[in-house]
């Protein structure tokens, strides 16, 4: 069958996960939140329907068609995780192709990159977060110079963002975002922080995204990007209120990023994406 769609797929897991299996704090709700905003954060690196799914309580894969992007997206869901409810996410990317067009559930498909990324999950050693993988035609991976060379970038992101506060993996949750110190810090307005994390921070990537921030677009906005429809319209009310947010000064998020080192990391992130396009061109040379 013809080859219709370079992609990445990311299968993970909830690491050491304590949490209940229902209600707002169980992981899959949480999971699904933090999708939401990465969906709306990085609209152009998805195919439609958006394709991310949760299984087994707090296991997910989610479809990436912009393969490049996958470091930075997975960096994200980190991130937010982390910041939002100090949990960590195992994340295993595997390169590839698509058969036939993505669906709602992937964790259901069978295409030879899902079986991939399924496969570095299984065989990940306990003390990494991150692994990239090519899928070839049965499923089973091509380790190449620059993979493994990828991977070692990412084995020191690993260890370094392992340690992460709280605090450390929401500003850089923002700047992944691509958000101003300023937005960046109204992440830690008290009321909607504590009332609303999840909520919050999809009204704060709705915010960049759509600029006009009127209750009415909002609420098109949550609706065109398929968020969980109970969370609609607390997110429309939340971002009415965003220009009245309090923020943390600039200089406390600049010393979180630092702290974070961020920076480096930064750097490493831009690295292995140019280098993943590279690996794109190869695999659609495949």
């Amino acid at each position: 069958m013809k080859r219709i769609l370079p992609c990445a797929v990311l299968t993970g897991d909830i690491v050491a996960s304590t949490a209940p299996s229902r209600g707002p704090e169980a992981p899959a709700d949480l999971l699904k939140g933090v999708a939401a905003c990465v969906q709306v954060a990085f609209p152009e690196a998805f195919p439609q329907p958006f394709s991310f799914d949760v299984f087994s309580g707090d296991s997910w894969q989610l479809v990436v068609c912009t393969p490049e992007h996958s470091i930075r997206i997975s960096l994200l869901i980190r991130a937010l995780l982390k910041g939002l409810r100090d949990l960590d996410t195992r994340v295993a990317i595997a390169l590839g192709h698509l058969e036939r067009p993505p669906t709602s559930r992937p964790g259901e498909a069978m295409d030879e990159v899902y079986i991939a990324s399924g496969r570095s999950l299984s065989s990940m050693a306990p003390s990494r977060r991150t692994i990239l993988a090519v899928s070839t035609d049965d499923g089973e991976l091509a380790p190449t110079v620059a993979v493994n060379l990828m991977n070692e970038v990412l084995r020191l992101v690993d260890a370094i963002s392992s340690d992460w506060t709280a605090k450390q993996a929401l500003a850089v949750a923002g700047s992944l975002r691509g958000w101003d110190p300023l937005f960046i810090g109204m992440q830690w307005d008290p009321e909607r922080r504590d009332r609303y994390p999840v909520e919050w921070q999809i009204a704060l990537t709705l915010a960049q995204s759509h600029p006009d921030g009127k209750p009415r677009s909002a609420a098109r906005a949550v609706e065109a990007h398929g968020l969980v429809p109970h969370r609609a319209g607390v997110i429309s009310r939340l971002l009415a209120t965003v220009d009245d947010a309090q923020s943390i000064s600039r200089s406390a998020v600049s010393q979180h990023l630092s702290a974070a080192h961020w920076p480096p990391i930064q750097k490493a992130v831009d690295a292995v994406e140019t280098a993943l396009g590279e690996v794109g061109i190869l695999c659609n040379e495949q």
